[in-house]
């Protein structure tokens, strides 16, 4: 399925829903059901006892067979369902009834019927019951008749010209009639109560059969006659278990066989048309007989049993591919998809998808369930719009930012505090946030346009340094949360901040917990820990630098004008509702100078004002409502000496050693290899000579022009 859970329209009666789905899940087959519960509903249940009843007690069985009717004669229609559907039927291509009357030679006119109900017009009495006078349709070519109450189909049996005949979810068990029916291409049977399928076998020239939902079914026994079929449904029909006849169907393009008990899929090497595959819920191991279906474009092979994926890095041309639930670790296969534009491998064992990024068509990706932890390849997904990454053990979203075309996200179940990388989704129309670690809002407000979001169950951790503490708690607009209060509080909202009722009770080491509730979207805790005021230090090392093209040394940024693009600070101890205000060299920033994130407190000086400053060493204060730290920043030019992740001199040797002639010496590049170019300073043995020369000469000059003034 290309994408997940859309939304759907309202309908009076829950059951009533449940069915809807049913009807939809066939009528689309190949697209993913929802993951897990593959039993049939109450609804469905419902339906099955009154399909049950209307079998036992209900049904109108056709009357004997009149003789031959002359073309004026009346044919008798004792169904007045049907009846209405004929009449209908017959004024659509111009031929009015009068009085009633349907006559043989109507009927033989008559091209095609169409009454095709749905389960609410079938409850309340409008299926048709008994198909007795079809018989005069001699020359119908389309026989439409879904969601009615059938159960005879003896009245058909002599439309040789059928081609196409729809009698899904009626009550039908037998359809040995139909073996008569040899010129249909289309026959749907899906939803009814069939026991025996060998009767369809004679059907030669059939291109289409959906046989979805026969529970009763177990046997496909002779469908290898069937070798015309392009598209065969044989989902829910629970009993099956092999599906060897199709071996021979070398035509087939569609092929739906989920929700069975099939384990073996070896038989469908040869079936190398075959554009769309879907046989989730089954228990299938082994998928090597895939690896020559070049074609495949969907392949639905999710809640099996699969563990190696390799046959599939042969299907360059698949676009659509569901294999969650399954038990798949590695997922390098899958490289090599480029044209893949939906992946769903949600609840496996993947722990690495580093591999994926050359799928640079993705435009729907879920992987939930699995511990990937790291995403920073979700960045190449440019064209992404729909995004699931459900209990990954996440904790850094901020690749995110680049995925500006994200429609639908949810990041539910993991371990994130900060979602300032969501500020700028222009297109973004649902996020779901779930059981995080969030408890700041800011960032959604700067998006321009409604969105509907969750963010319910937040779970937040703090250390209790005094009786009162900030408040964490912002809403979209930047403003402190209200938290709820009562009898059994331990907190009260004072002036923005919070303070704690028995803080005189309380040691260090004891807890206390405050939650608050926003309307339905965003509501959380916040356990707090009582424990002495920290010392503050501030640190640049771990990822805060990340792509900030720096070097680090404990709390020194060495930045490079030119090459950098800016410089994050860290203080461990505290968190983003501490922070106060930044400055350099004592003088306090603006507050378009900087961003400050949650993860501790992280400050990040902007490239745009760092690079005002002139080069050498500055002063960073960070002030917080629990004191301030500070750290260094280093600004030399990009013809500077590059200095390593130690703060010392990349191109000076290091200090001089025996046998190290050149310590303490800037190495000089050669132009040319193994040639040394003389420079001011050099001097060697040439030298030596040519100067002494140069003496001689002068010395001897000097001689003969002092003989001359003599």
């Amino acid at each position: 399925m290309r994408k997940l859970l859309k939304g759907g329209s309202a309908i009076i009666l829950a059951f009533l829903m449940a069915i809807q789905f049913i009807q939809y899940d066939m009528v689309h087959a190949g697209t993913s059901a929802d993951d897990g519960d593959y039993t049939q509903t109450k609804a469905v249940n419902q339906r099955e006892e009154t399909k049950a009843k209307i079998t036992d007690n209900s049904v109108v069985k056709a009357p004997k067979r009149a003789s031959a009717l002359s073309a004026k004669d009346e044919v008798t229609i004792p169904d007045k369902n049907l009846k209405e559907a004929i009449v209908f039927q017959l004024s659509k291509q111009g031929i009015k009834v009068k009085d009633g009357k349907i006559t043989k030679e109507m009927m033989e006119k008559m091209s095609g019927l169409d009454n095709d109900l749905n389960f609410t017009q079938q409850m309340a009495g409008k299926g048709v019951k008994n198909l007795d006078g079809l018989q005069y349709a001699t020359n119908i070519t389309r026989l439409h008749l879904g969601y009615n109450e059938v159960t005879d189909l003896s009245p058909l049996k002599g439309l040789k010209k059928l081609q196409s005949l729809k009698l899904d979810d009626n009550y039908i068990k037998d359809v040995s009639p139909l073996s008569s029916l040899t010129e249909l291409k289309k026959l749907n049977l899906s939803q009814n109560e069939i026991l025996d399928a060998r009767p369809i076998a004679d059907l030669r020239k059939l291109e289409e059969l959906n046989m979805y939902g026969n529970r009763k079914l177990t046997s496909i026994a002779g469908f290898d006659k069937l070798t015309d079929l392009k598209k065969l449904n044989l989902g829910r029909c629970i009993g099956i278990t092999d599906i060897s006849p199709l071996a021979s169907s070398t035509k087939l393009e569609e092929l739906y066989f989920y929700n069975n008990k099939v384990e073996d899929i070896s038989k469908l090497s040869k079936l190398t048309n075959l554009k769309v595959l879907s046989f989730y819920a089954n228990r299938v191991k082994d998928i090597s007989s895939l690896k020559d279906m070049k074609n495949l474009k969907v392949l639905d092979a999710h809640s099996n049993k699969i563990q190696d994926i390799s046959p599939i890095k042969e299907l360059k041309n698949l676009q659509e591919l569901y294999i969650q639930q399954n038990q798949i670790a590695d997922v390098k296969p899958l490289s090599g998809l480029a044209k893949l534009k939906t992946l769903y491998m949600h609840v496996n064992k993947v722990t690495d998808i580093s591999m994926l990024g050359t799928l640079t068509e993705l435009e729907s990706f879920n992987a939930s369930g699995n511990k990937v932890i790291n995403i920073d390849v979700i960045k190449n997904f440019k064209d992404l719009d729909d995004l699931v990454l459900d209990n990954c053990g996440i904790k850094d979203i901020s690749v995110l930012k680049n995925n500006t075309n994200l429609v639908e996200l949810s990041l539910q179940r993991n371990e994130i505090s900060d979602i300032s990388a969501l500020s700028s989704m222009p297109k973004l129309k649902e996020l779901k946030l779930g059981s995080n670690h969030i408890c700041d809002l800011t960032p959604l407000g700067k998006i321009k346009h409604t969105i509907e979001f969750e963010a319910r169950d937040q779970t937040i951790t703090r250390e209790a340094f005094g009786k009162t503490v900030p408040n964490p708690v912002r809403d979209m607009q930047g403003k402190p949360l209200k938290f709820n209060e009562g009898s059994k509080s331990e907190i009260k909202n004072v002036d923005g901040k919070l303070e704690f009722i028995k803080f005189d009770q309380k040691k260090i080491g004891d807890e206390a917990e405050a939650t608050w509730t926003l309307a339905r979207e965003f509501s959380g805790k916040v356990v707090y820990t009582f424990a002495n005021k920290p010392e503050l230090k501030i640190t640049t090392e771990g990822d805060i630098n990340a792509g900030n093209q720096v070097k680090v040394k404990s709390d020194a940024v060495y930045y490079t004008k030119g090459r950098s693009i800016g410089a994050a600070y860290r203080l461990l101890q505290l968190h983003k509702e501490h922070f106060i205000s930044v400055a350099i060299d004592g003088k306090l920033l603006k507050a378009e100078d900087y961003d400050v994130k949650e993860g501790s407190i992280v400050v990040n000086l902007k490239k745009t004002f760092i690079d005002t400053l002139k080069p050498g060493e500055h002063k960073v204060t960070i002030n917080t409502t629990e004191g301030s730290a500070t750290g260094i920043l280093q600004i030399q030019t990009a013809k500077s000496p590059e200095v390593n992740n130690n703060g010392s001199n990349d191109n000076v040797d290091k200090a001089k050693t025996p046998g190290n002639k050149n310590a303490g010496v800037h190495k000089a590049k050669s132009s040319r290899k193994g040639r040394h170019i003389p420079k001011t300073g050099d001097f060697n043995m040439m030298t030596e000579w040519i100067m002494l020369f140069l003496l001689a000469g002068t010395a001897v000059t000097a001689v003969r022009l002092s003989g001359k003034k003599k």
